[in-house]
């Protein structure tokens, strides 16, 4: 159960920690869920970033 006072931080694409801007503010706030939901249809796409290296 969740009490008051809990933020929850949703990631979708982006798991960077180092620089989650959202991730921060809610760490100075208080206590912090993070939650992650696996979207097997994400696993499935092309990754763009391959797609955008140079050759």
């Amino acid at each position: 159960m969740i009490g008051p006072g809990i933020t929850i931080v949703w990631f979708k694409r982006d798991l960077r920690i180092h620089d989650h801007v959202p991730l921060a503010e809610a760490a100075r706030a208080g206590p912090v869920l993070p939650l992650y939901i696996v979207e097997p249809e994400l696993w499935r796409a092309p990754d763009l970033i391959d797609e955008a290296a140079p050759t």
